[in-house]
């Protein structure tokens, strides 16, 4: 079973080159969204970004198998090796690297977002701050208290800057476990 957020089942699988690949079962609601993030992750492979996972296409060139009316995905799978933990947060070479990925990510990405149709509108920051404060409420609530001082400063200058602010493509779960 997969990550209930990312898709409904997940699968290891091997090609007949005997490649590990990842197979994804999506969630009905997810198949327009997921087809649109496969063409950005083509487009910014394209541009250089190679270490980006590539969805890849059916015979037909369709980035999404639909199959008995359900829709799958298919990526290389990506190996890799565990981080040591809790210690990895003190290896300056990670946060450099996760730096560069971010500084790529936006010069790769420049304009792509316009080139296609996004499946949803972009939050509002101040939406996305009231989000984000009530998921972590009710997943951590801990850190939630710790967060609660600076909320309405986040909020004050969400609202001064609105729509001053530039919209950039993001990873979106950028650390170093991901």
């Amino acid at each position: 079973m997969g990550s209930p957020e990312r898709c409904q089942q997940r699968h290891l699988v091997r090609d007949t080159a005997n490649c590990l690949l990842l197979l994804e079962k999506l969630h009905p609601e997810q198949v327009r969204r997921r087809t649109w993030i496969a063409q950005m992750l083509g487009h910014l492979r394209a541009q250089g970004m190679e270490q980006l996972p590539a969805i890849l296409p059916c015979g037909n060139g369709s980035l999404l198998h639909v199959h008995n009316g359900e829709s799958w995905q298919l990526s290389r799978y990506i190996e890799n090796d565990p981080l040591p933990q809790p210690e990895y947060i003190h290896h300056p070479a990670r946060g450099k690297a996760l730096g560069t990925f971010l500084n790529n990510l936006a010069k790769h990405s420049q304009g792509l977002e316009k080139s296609l149709e996004e499946p949803e509108s972009v939050p509002s920051l101040p939406a996305y701050i009231k989000d984000l404060m009530h998921r972590v409420e009710r997943i951590k609530p801990d850190v939630h208290n710790l967060l609660l001082p600076v909320h309405g400063k986040w909020t004050e200058l969400s609202q001064e800057s609105g729509c001053n602010l530039p919209h950039r493509l993001c990873h979106g779960d950028l650390h170093p476990l991901n």
